[in-house]
């Protein structure tokens, strides 16, 4: 793999492939975005157009990245890891959220919301933050409900 040299033409369409599995191997857009920053530098938006009869020798840096690919592609089997089995159901679901200047949440029958309290506004804490206030409020609130006899001491 990767001796000799290859055509423009050839590298994009490797390229485009590889770009299309790394939507799903997410440790992989790091090896495309070197291939992609190579093939830049190696052909010139001055020849794009002769890809097909420009050829250029693959770097030893940009062929280990290749060989990451063949080590992957070739161990994976195309069969999921997830467990798609039927799940029980969830005892308790609630939806929560948060903006800038307030939050709420949601469950089966019940809500809240509210302004956040000025001490919470004046440190201008990332939506994170507000976000998971929310969350916290909302398990301070229903948390008793949504635990079982057995659990209900934590809280």
């Amino acid at each position: 793999m990767c001796t000799g040299t290859y055509s423009l033409r050839e590298l994009q369409s490797l390229l485009g492939k590889l770009h299309f599995v790394s939507t799903c191997v997410r440790p992989g857009r790091i090896f495309v975005s070197r291939l992609l920053d190579w093939l830049r530098r190696a052909f010139p938006s001055n020849v794009v157009g002769r890809g097909h009869k420009i050829f250029r020798r693959i770097p030893v840096e940009v062929q280990k990245d290749l060989m990451w690919w063949q080590r992957f592609l070739s161990s994976c089997n195309g069969i999921s890891m997830m467990c798609f089995e039927d799940w029980s159901s969830p005892d308790e679901i609630f939806s929560s959220d948060a903006c800038l200047e307030g939050f709420g949440a949601i469950t089966s029958n019940q809500y809240f919301h509210a302004v956040f309290p000025p001490d919470i506004t004046k440190d201008q804490l990332h939506i994170n933050c507000l976000e998971l206030f929310a969350i916290v409020v909302a398990v301070k609130i229903w948390g008793k409900k949504m635990l079982r006899e057995e659990n209900s001491d934590l809280l």
